[in-house]
C-alpha cells in the first residue's frame, strides 16, 4: 500500500503533536486524563486532516496542470497531418492523395513508403526527411501531448537537431 506524501506529513503532524505533549498544560489541567487524550486526539486528527486535504488539493492541481493539452495541440482533429513537425499544407495534400489520411496512417507507414511519396512528388519535396514522422504520429494518436511537445522541441523541420 502506497501512502501519499500529504498523508505522511499529516501522520508526522499527529506523531509530533503527541511527542510534544499536546496542548499547554495550563488551560486543561482540571480535566481528567480521558478527556485530555480525547481532546489531544481530536486536535491532532483535525490538524492532520487539514494538512492532508489542502496539500492533496495542491498536488492535484499541479498534476492536472502538467497533464493538460498544450495550447498548440488543442482543437486538432486526427486528420490534421500538419501537427507533425516537418509536414506542411502541401505535404499534407500529397500524403492524403496517396492514402495517408490520419496520424494512425502515418504511424503505420514505413519510412521508405513516405520517402518514395516525397521522391515521386518532385524536387521540391525530396529534401524533406520523414524519419521522425511515424514517431510523432504515434504519440499524437495516443494523445501523449507532453511527450510529443518534448520530442518536437528537439526537432528542426522534422529532423533531429
Amino acid at each position: 500500500m502506497k501512502i501519499s506524501t500529504s498523508k505522511k506529513i499529516g501522520l508526522l503532524i499527529i506523531i509530533s503533536f503527541f511527542a510534544w505533549g499536546g496542548l499547554s498544560h495550563q488551560w486543561y489541567t482540571m480535566m481528567d486524563t480521558t478527556w485530555e487524550i480525547i481532546l489531544m486526539l481530536l486536535i491532532a486528527f483535525m490538524l492532520g486532516w487539514a494538512f492532508h486535504y489542502f496539500w492533496g488539493r495542491l498536488i492535484d492541481f499541479n498534476l492536472k496542470a502538467k497533464d493538460s493539452v498544450p495550447e498548440r495541440f488543442s482543437g486538432i482533429s486526427r486528420d490534421d497531418l500538419k501537427l507533425i513537425e516537418g509536414v506542411g499544407p502541401k505535404i499534407e495534400e500529397l500524403l492524403k492523395a496517396n492514402g495517408i489520411k490520419s496520424w494512425d496512417d502515418i504511424a503505420a507507414a514505413e519510412i521508405v513508403t513516405l520517402k518514395s511519396i516525397l521522391m515521386e512528388a518532385g524536387d521540391r519535396f525530396q529534401m524533406h526527411d520523414p524519419s521522425s514522422w511515424a514517431d510523432q504520429a504515434a504519440l499524437a494518436s495516443e494523445s501523449k501531448w507532453s511527450e510529443l511537445q518534448e520530442y518536437q522541441d528537439l526537432l528542426i523541420g522534422g529532423r533531429a537537431s
